[in-house]
């Protein structure tokens, strides 16, 4: 990062377009600039985790729809219909529901 440094005199910088700044200003600058990349780094990870928690609630919402259904609680999807209802048949009872692919 102190590449574009040029001369150093006496606590003094002289950067590419011939600002005048403290090197103390520059460090401070530099540390800014790595805070905010990692505050930005942050948030996407943060938007991430959400977008996942979102989806495991829709998946256990649909779950919890076919489970309420019957008691045996043993679903298994046997075929997609079409607009994307699929179909789940209870394998010790029988029941079939239907339901919206989410």
């Amino acid at each position: 990062m102190m590449q574009f440094l040029k001369i150093q005199v006496e606590g003094f910088a002289i950067g590419k377009h011939g600002d005048l700044d403290t090197i103390q200003d520059l460090l401070s600058r530099k540390k800014l600039d790595r805070e905010s990349a990692l505050n930005k780094k942050r948030a996407l990870k943060q938007a991430k985790m959400e977008r996942q928690i979102r989806g495991m609630e829709k998946f256990l919402e649909r779950e919890e729809q076919v489970w309420s259904i019957c008691e045996c609680h043993d679903y298994a999807r046997t075929g997609n219909l079409s607009a994307g209802w699929e179909i789940y048949v209870c394998v010790r009872c029988g029941i079939e529901v239907e339901m919206m692919d989410i």
